[in-house]
């Protein structure tokens, strides 16, 4: 298992987001550097489910993602 990475967080849009360096292979996004709350997605359609699936990443590359904790949704674009 990989190292947490802190996400920004903006107060304006109030979500998170992060530009970072992505390997093939698959990500969740969890709390409090704790597996106790941790978000998936297991239709792979943006939206977050606790506990659920690793969000796939099929490229490396360099990826902007945002994170809603509030509406569970999340979105990933390889730049």
């Amino acid at each position: 298992m990989g190292s947490d990475t802190l996400m920004d967080w903006n107060p304006i849009t109030m979500k998170y987001s992060i530009i970072m360096r992505m390997s093939v292979g698959g990500f969740k996004f969890r709390l409090n550097h704790d597996w106790g709350t941790n978000y998936g997605d297991d239709g792979n359609n943006l939206s977050l489910d606790n506990g659920g699936a690793n969000i796939p990443i099929t490229a490396a590359g360099t990826y902007y993602i945002t994170t809603d904790f509030t509406g569970l949704t999340y979105t990933i674009t390889q730049l």
